[in-house]
């Protein structure tokens, strides 16, 4: 039972700090085509 809640809360952070990487780079990608738009 102790293994399963962790594989659970493991997963759960992978996902919450995947999610988070995901976003930044969106962000990240974002600026960078409204910087280069921007110049032309």
């Amino acid at each position: 039972m102790q293994k399963v809640l962790i594989s659970k809360l493991e997963m759960l952070l992978i996902k919450v700090v995947f999610c988070r990487t995901i976003e930044e780079a969106k962000e990240k990608v974002g600026l960078f085509f409204g910087n280069m738009m921007k110049n032309f």
